[in-house]
C-alpha cells in the first residue's frame, strides 16, 4: 500500500501510526470468539455460560504460538481479563487441526464464531458473553491517489454500509 502497488487491501491488523497520514481505514467486520468443546462435554448440560474458574480447570488447545506470537499474547490476556488462565496442553498448526483435537476429546479451544459454518460433527460452540477477544477485518486505501477502479470499489463499499 505504501509503495502504491495496491489501491485497496483487507487486513486483520492495522499498520502503525506512521501510516495514518498515508492510509485511510474502516472496520468492515468483527467476529467474536466462541468456546469450542466436544459435543459430549458436561459444560453443555447447563444453559448458562461457563464460569471462568471452570474454564481454568480445562485442558486447552491453541494455535501454535510461533504462528502468531501477537495473537497468543492477546488470547492469554483476554482469558485473564475474563477470569482464568488457560492451561494449554496441545498446540495445532491450523483451525481444522484445533477442531479435530477438540472432537477427539483432548481439550477445549476458543475460535472465531465464523468457524461455526464449517464445524465438523462432534463439536459444539458456546458463546462467552463479555469475552473481549475478536477478529477484526479492516479495509485500507490510499485516499490521496486512487485509480478509477479503487474509487468505484470504495463507492460500492459505502453502498454496503462500510464507512469509507
Amino acid at each position: 500500500m505504501r509503495r502504491g502497488t495496491l489501491d485497496i487491501a483487507f487486513v486483520h491488523t492495522l499498520p502503525g501510526p506512521d501510516n495514518e497520514a498515508i492510509l485511510a481505514d474502516s472496520l468492515v467486520h468483527r467476529d467474536a470468539f466462541c468456546l469450542v468443546v466436544p459435543d459430549s462435554h458436561p459444560m453443555l448440560e447447563g444453559r448458562e455460560a461457563p464460569k471462568p474458574a471452570a474454564l481454568g480447570e480445562e485442558d486447552w488447545i491453541a494455535l501454535e504460538s510461533a504462528r502468531s506470537p501477537n495473537y497468543r499474547s492477546r488470547f492469554v490476556a483476554a482469558c485473564g481479563a475474563y477470569g482464568f488462565v488457560p492451561r494449554i496442553r496441545h498446540e495445532a498448526a491450523d483451525i481444522q487441526s484445533v477442531l479435530g483435537l477438540v472432537e477427539a476429546g483432548l481439550g477445549i479451544a476458543l475460535l472465531q464464531s465464523a468457524v461455526k459454518r464449517n464445524r465438523p460433527p462432534g463439536v459444539a460452540f458456546v458463546d462467552l458473553p463479555g469475552f473481549s477477544l475478536d477478529v477484526r477485518v479492516y479495509m485500507q486505501w490510499r485516499p490521496q491517489s486512487q485509480s478509477q477502479s479503487a474509487k468505484r470499489f470504495i463507492e460500492l463499499a459505502r453502498n454496503f454500509g462500510i464507512k469509507a
